[in-house]
């Protein structure tokens, strides 16, 4: 099980390669643990990437998510309109 050497080279020829429509967008690594790199890809979403190489890893693969944003409002009358 070695390392694999991640840098953002690499990780843009990944997102040209699998992800075109979202290769123009900035592109900055934000964390890296001891089996994962996360790299922010433009302002909602991440790309997470494994960091050793082996079988059968729950990371094996480029993921590219979206970050959730908050939720809609609830239905029914507005709380601040009981003051």
């Amino acid at each position: 099980m070695g390392n694999v050497e991640i840098d953002e080279s690499v990780v843009r020829s990944l997102l040209r390669e699998q992800h075109p429509d979202l290769a123009g967008l900035s592109l900055r690594q934000v964390a890296a643990g001891w089996d994962n790199q996360l790299w922010r890809l433009g302002e909602e979403l991440a790309v997470r990437l494994p960091r050793t190489a082996r079988p059968g890893s729950s990371t094996e693969g480029a993921k590219v998510a979206a970050r959730p944003g908050p939720a809609p409002p609830a239905p029914g009358a507005d709380p601040r309109a009981d003051r």
